[in-house]
């Protein structure tokens, strides 16, 4: 398919980028909703579609370690090479060692964006809603303000990530225009972080958020206070997405969800950029 293609030589490679992406981001996506934990790839786009193997290298290496950076899940992810014509030697396969080699090390690398000496007490945080600051938020906050108090890790990573975001704290947006707002917020957002707890699934107007957001289709991360399930509602639109753990609040975790952000945030930009 790629040989007919007639734009310019950087949109090819564009595409076929997004297009091996793409396909891993859904193999994971539906490996979360089926709680399966090991997969097998081909090398995805080197047959008919004639992606250069060194560029296929590149692309599952760089979408692996997305995939795994934004769960602290485990899995077991093989892949297959499979010289159909007998026209390959060893040295051809190399690429795929040398990016795999460096996506497992950008896995190990942990904990590194984290203060050392954490210590767990956010009591002192001040939550910067965007919009109070006059700024653009790259992020909405969907939660229940009954966990105020426990979201402000959260939001502290994102002051020290000097990432804006749009959070209703105190009820200041539940006026008359309410709606038209919280519209306005998420559609202008490019990540919806979905605070999950016992609170916010119970919270109707989470359900609406959360519901609201896949419309949009906006890209979605849920992060877990505690082990409630989803509301009905919520989990119908969060089939396959997988969350992050944040009931152990420890550096390895806070590490996790840093990663999970910035590759999520980067994802959903290239996705918008590409239309």
């Amino acid at each position: 398919m790629f040989q007919n293609f007639r734009g310019s030589t950087s949109q090819k490679e564009d595409i076929q980028q997004y297009i091996i992406h793409h396909a891993v981001k859904k193999v994971f996506r539906i490996m979360a909703a089926m709680d399966i934990r090991t997969v097998a790839f081909p090398a995805i786009g080197a047959g008919v579609a004639g992606i250069p193997y060194a560029k296929v290298a590149k692309c599952m290496g760089e979408a692996f370690a997305e995939a795994l950076s934004m769960t602290n899940k485990s899995y077991e992810v093989e892949l297959y090479l499979y010289d159909r014509f007998g026209k390959m030697t060893l040295w051809d396969y190399l690429p795929f060692f040398e990016s795999f080699a460096i996506a497992n090390c950008y896995n190990a690398y942990s904990v590194s964006h984290v203060d050392e000496h954490f210590d767990n007490d956010y009591s002192d945080v001040i939550i910067k809603d965007a919009r109070e600051q006059g700024k653009a938020a790259q992020i909405f906050i969907s939660y229940s303000r009954k966990d105020k108090m426990e979201i402000k890790g959260i939001c502290e990573l994102l002051n020290q990530m000097n990432i804006s975001y749009w959070i209703d704290v105190d009820g200041t947006y539940s006026g008359e225009n309410f709606k038209t707002v919280i519209v306005e917020a998420i559609g202008n957002s490019d990540l919806v972080l979905f605070i999950s707890s016992a609170n916010s699934n119970a919270s109707s107007n989470v359900a609406k958020e959360i519901s609201l957001a896949d419309k949009l289709k906006k890209t979605i991360l849920p992060i877990k206070l505690d082990n409630t399930p989803y509301a009905s509602m919520i989990e119908y639109d969060l089939v396959g997405i997988d969350y992050i753990d944040y009931i152990d609040r420890n550096p390895a975790t806070l590490d996790k969800l840093y990663k999970s952000i910035l590759g999520r945030l980067t994802l959903a930009k290239n996705v918008r950029s590409l239309g």
